[in-house]
C-alpha cells in the first residue's frame, strides 16, 4: 500500500518510514502541510493511507485531516501521530475525521499493528501475492513479508485476470544506478 506520513521531525519520519518499508508499503514523506497538501490536489489519490502529525511548522493536524475530508475522501484511513495525550485531544482529534490515534514515542509494533488495522478495516478485499523464479528470493520475500502469498514461477506466465491491480517490481541487479 501507498502511505503518506505527515512530520517536521526528520528523525521521526525516517523511523515511520522504516517501519513501513519493512511491512512491505510503499511511502513517501513530509515535513509540511503544505507539501501534502500540494500533493494530494495534484494527485488526490496517490495514497491508500495518512500519517498526519498534529503539530506542523505552517498548520495543524486537525487542519489538514479536516481538509482531507472535505476535498478528498471521507473513507480515506488517517492514523494521528501526536506527543499530544490529554482527552480533550484525543477526542479533537478523532473529531477532526482521523480514524485513530497514537501516541508518541513511535513504537515499532504498535504503529505497525495500528497500520495494519486500519488497511484491513478500508481494504478488506486487498492481499498481496507474488511469483519469483529464484528460490532464494522467494523465501527472503516470505521472510520479509509473511502476511504475502508468495511462490515460485514464471511472473510472464502467471494469470493475473483475477486481480484488480497489478505491481511489477524489477529485480535489483537489472536496475541502473
Amino acid at each position: 500500500m501507498r502511505i503518506a506520513a505527515l512530520d517536521d521531525d526528520l528523525l521521526q519520519l525516517e523511523f515511520i518510514g522504516q517501519i513501513l518499508q519493512s511491512q512491505g508499503h510503499s511511502y513517501h514523506t513530509f515535513a509540511t502541510g503544505t507539501a501534502l497538501l500540494e500533493a494530494l490536489r495534484s494527485n488526490p489519490n496517490a495514497f491508500e493511507l495518512h500519517i498526519v502529525d498534529w503539530e506542523l511548522p505552517d498548520a495543524s493536524g486537525p487542519e489538514i485531516v479536516q481538509w482531507m475530508r472535505q476535498h478528498i475522501s471521507a473513507s480515506l484511513p488517517i492514523l494521528f501521530i501526536t506527543h499530544r495525550q490529554e482527552e480533550r485531544d484525543i477526542v479533537r482529534g478523532l473529531e477532526s475525521g482521523a480514524d485513530d490515534f497514537m501516541a508518541k514515542p513511535i513504537r515499532r509494533a504498535e504503529l505497525q499493528a495500528r497500520v495494519a488495522s486500519l488497511l484491513r478495516r478500508a481494504y478488506p478485499q486487498a492481499r498481496i501475492e507474488g511469483v519469483e523464479w529464484s528460490w532464494p528470493l522467494r523465501l527472503l520475500c516470505a521472510l520479509r513479508c509473511p502476511w504475502a502469498r508468495v511462490r515460485r514461477g514464471d511472473m510472464w506466465r502467471a494469470d493475473w485476470s483475477g486481480y484488480q491491480l497489478v505491481y511489477l517490481f524489477p529485480r535489483p541487479e537489472r536496475m541502473s544506478r
